[in-house]
């Protein structure tokens, strides 16, 4: 491009005024220079001398996003990297990990080509599903179904709608499509989640996707708009829990239960099951003697992580032989447990809570309390003392401020912000 034009030559080497056309010239040109000067430096730039491999680890970073407890990719970014330039789209496909974490909003008709066209990318890279359902299922919202999962009819000239999770492509995903590491479901009807483990279980075989799943996320919650539709449909009697449903390949098991449960109600997830976790997971604030009923079969877990969800005090620990009026071990060992983490820990039964678990190998606590506490019926001496020092009393109860346990501890975080105790300097 020209940058001495006849017009306004002159002015380069002087200090004449120039006119109202020779400005606008002048303007013209300058922008037309900075445009070029900047593609030019973009030609040399270093980003364009990065290998493929460095370049899929920056967009590993820049498609991560925060997810509670873990991340996952964000796909739509993915998409938009792949379309910046031929370039970067190769780099993108032999980035694998980019291919191998697929959310589904809602099941549709061709959910499982696109699911099976997108993870064939991931190649060996372990691949992980989940599927996040709306609030409510159409089939109970519109009175199809009632509480008890009986099929009704609101309306007999038109047919039931279907259940997102009852379809054909979820189905062939979960026991035809690519061999799946993880899976998650988050839902808020316990019978159709049912529903989707029995077909499942009927259709699979041992050489399906779900057969050999590694970890498993299920999600119960509560529906604001439609209550009398999340209450916990599972049955009394562990033969028909739908727990029995879920593969015997599961090393790893994360379950948010839905809250405001009787501190009666079961969880039957069987022995079996339990026995084989290296992490387990469980979001509870079902104010009974659910999850010391779990850990006595967790022999194997390496990681645990127990959040009450700001719920349950757990007064029944407090109870003489607690744990033997409710059938269990007074002591529950846990020979390989690694890691413990817990949150929401209640003020007036710190030193209770979990003084059952015995964990000679823990080398990683991490512990949250919850940071009100109606404790009305709690003895005004007692509620004091733990007030005033309860990660203290929490973290004694498991024999960690000692020898031998307190030598081998290598990491203690508290989360919550008044962590400064009283009691705890030492």
């Amino acid at each position: 491009m020209a940058i001495s034009s006849p017009r306004y030559s002159h002015l380069l080497n002087s200090n004449e005024l120039p006119s109202a056309l020779e400005k606008a010239t002048i303007q013209r040109d300058i922008i037309q220079l900075e445009d070029r000067l900047y593609r030019m430096r973009c030609a040399v730039s270093p980003v364009r001398s990065l290998l493929p491999e460095i370049l899929g680890q920056i967009f590993e970073a820049a498609v991560m996003i925060q997810y509670k407890p873990q991340e996952r990719i964000d796909t739509a970014r993915v998409v938009d990297l792949s379309l910046v330039c031929k370039a970067w789209r190769d780099a993108a496909e032999l980035t694998h990990s980019l291919w191998a974490d697929v959310l589904i909003p809602k099941p549709g008709p061709r959910v499982f080509d696109k699911v099976v066209a997108w993870m064939g990318r991931s190649g060996s890279t372990p691949k992980t599903l989940r599927i996040r359902l709306s609030p409510y299922c159409e089939r109970h919202a519109q009175g199809w179904v009632d509480a008890n999962d009986n099929e009704t009819s609101p309306d007999p000239d038109d047919p039931a709608p279907p259940c997102a999770l009852d379809g054909v492509p979820l189905l062939k995903l979960l026991t035809e499509g690519l061999q799946l590491d993880a899976f998650e479901i988050g839902i808020a009807i316990t019978t159709c989640l049912r529903a989707l483990l029995l077909r499942i279980q009927q259709e699979a075989s041992k050489g399906t996707p779900w057969m050999s799943l590694r970890s498993l996320d299920l999600r119960l919650y509560v529906q604001d708009d439609y209550e009398e539709w999340g209450e916990w449909q599972e049955s009394s009697d562990p033969s028909a829990s739908m727990f029995n449903y879920l593969p015997s390949s599961l090393t790893s098991l994360r379950i948010r239960l839905p809250p405001d449960i009787s501190s009666q109600t079961p969880i039957h997830i069987p022995a079996s099951t339990l026995k084989n976790l290296t992490s387990f997971t469980i979001v509870c604030d079902w104010d009974g003697t659910q999850i010391a009923t779990l850990l006595h079969h967790c022999s194997k877990v390496e990681y645990l992580d127990i959040d009450y969800n700001i719920g349950p005090r757990q007064l029944w620990t407090r109870e003489t032989n607690a744990l033997s009026q409710h059938n269990l071990p007074p002591r529950i060992h846990l020979p390989e447990l690694r890691t413990l983490k817990v949150q929401y820990i209640p003020h007036c039964t710190a030193e209770h809570i979990l003084h059952f678990i015995d964990a000679p190998a823990l080398l990683r606590i991490e512990v949250g309390m919850k940071e009100t506490a109606e404790d009305e019926d709690v003895d005004d001496e007692i509620e004091e003392l733990t007030i005033l020092r309860p990660i203290c009393l929490f973290i004694n109860s498991l024999g960690l401020l000692h020898p031998p346990r307190a030598a081998i501890l290598q990491s203690l975080t508290i989360n919550n912000q008044g962590f400064f105790e009283a009691g705890f300097s030492d």
